[in-house]
């Protein structure tokens, strides 16, 4: 009998084509409560502290706000999610705070999963993407802190899922409030319009009104108490701070009632001053904020010895998180994966061209955790079709 020549399929059925199943949605809950349990014991059943440096700097902010004084050095969105609490809670406030972390983060998670899932037809990415950012290290760390980065974190995922369901007023909103509570994020206030634009102007429009609706309550709050607007008032001294610093040896100690024009001037002549060295600040900011190995202990906890090798191996896993999301890149990309990007773009740009620190990456990693998803799904599409293109990869069969 003479020998038959098929195709061998790499992937057949394609995993991309495969029908959704109950055992998907059961793990994508179970996920959900995995991630709450872990929040919680890293929150309120470790030794670990609550309070940062900047953790006092916040509550004092917040109770001037109390207070009826808008005092703004930090951006002033958490001072007031911090006042919100403090008026429905008995004092302190600090474990509803943290409690609030806890609910947030894994609301994150949530959003994560949702994104995920509208952005790929691979029924298990969110799961996949569930179970990444549901024990993912520095996610996990910082919602034990009364810091920015949960509430911020939340914020933008939520944007992220708003807009991949086209409800671009509320996307732009979330946005909004993140940026409000980070004001590092601002950036993206000006360049997401031009992004939600490749779909369409007015949808373009509603975004960038939803986007500085908070912004524009808030302005409206600072003029009332104080006659000017002022969101926050750090800019200058950050400024500063990036000029003396270099990678992990961040220099804190200089004043803080700098002014903008004043630090700006000094950072451009250092720029054009000494173009090397001022190079060579950015490279250490971009290693300390993505690389694989970061240099040292959080800039402020100077009386904290070196991280230990742990550590800094597990802080050193956004670095191949961040390969695993190029690979999604594509020349043509729908709305969401070029926003996704420009988050990420704008807290790089931002923190590099200043100074930087593991917990900068925390607001954009849940939107790199998507794109990775998409990354693998898209390499593990292309190994497919290149193999069953492939006129080698024949099988006989006798008939």
């Amino acid at each position: 009998m003479l020998a038959r020549f098929t195709r061998i399929r790499y992937c057949d059925p394609s995993p991309m084509a495969v029908e959704r199943h109950v055992s998907v949605r059961t793990v994508r809950a179970l996920l959900i409560l995995a991630a709450l349990v872990v929040r919680i014991l890293v929150a309120f059943a470790s030794p670990l502290p609550w309070f940062s440096a900047d953790s006092y700097g916040y509550l004092n902010q917040a109770r001037d706000l109390i207070a009826g004084r808008w005092t703004p050095f930090f951006p002033v969105g958490y001072p007031v999610i911090i006042a919100a609490v403090a008026a429905v809670v008995p004092s302190p406030p600090t474990p509803a705070l943290i409690a609030l972390n806890v609910v947030l983060s894994t609301i994150t998670v949530w959003l994560v999963m949702k994104t995920a899932d509208a952005a790929t037809p691979w029924h298990w990415a969110p799961v996949a993407a569930g179970a990444i950012i549901a024990f993912w290290p520095n996610q996990l760390n910082y919602v034990r802190f009364v810091l920015s980065e949960v509430p911020a974190a939340f914020f933008v995922a939520a944007s992220a899922a708003l807009l991949i369901k086209g409800r671009h007023y509320a996307a732009g909103a979330a946005l909004g409030c993140a940026v409000a509570i980070r004001t590092t994020l601002l950036p993206a206030i000006f360049v997401a319009p031009f992004v939600v634009a490749f779909r369409s102007r007015n949808r373009a429009a509603s975004f960038t009104a939803g986007s500085v609706s908070p912004l524009l309550v808030l302005a409206l709050v600072s003029i009332l108490l104080t006659g000017s607007i002022a969101l926050g008032g750090n800019l200058g001294f950050n400024l500063d701070v990036a000029r003396q610093s270099f990678g992990s040896r961040v220099n804190f100690s200089g004043p803080t009632d700098v002014g903008v024009r004043e630090a700006a001037a000094r950072y451009v002549n250092d720029a054009i001053d000494q173009p090397r060295h001022f190079v060579a600040q950015r490279a250490a900011s971009l290693s300390e904020l993505w690389g694989p190995w970061p240099s040292g202990d959080e800039p402020r906890a100077r009386s904290s010895p070196p991280r230990g090798a742990l550590a800094r191996v597990l802080i050193g896993l956004r670095l191949p998180l961040l390969v695993l999301g190029l690979l999604s890149i594509r020349r043509s990309m729908p709305l969401h994966e070029r926003y996704l990007w420009m988050l990420v773009a704008v807290v790089t740009l931002v923190h590099v061209m200043t100074f930087s620190a593991p917990r900068f990456t925390f607001v954009v990693e849940p939107a790199l955790i998507v794109l990775a998803m998409l990354g693998v799904e898209r390499t593990w599409v292309r190994w497919c079709e290149r193999r069953d293109s492939n006129p080698h990869t024949l099988a006989g069969t006798r008939s």
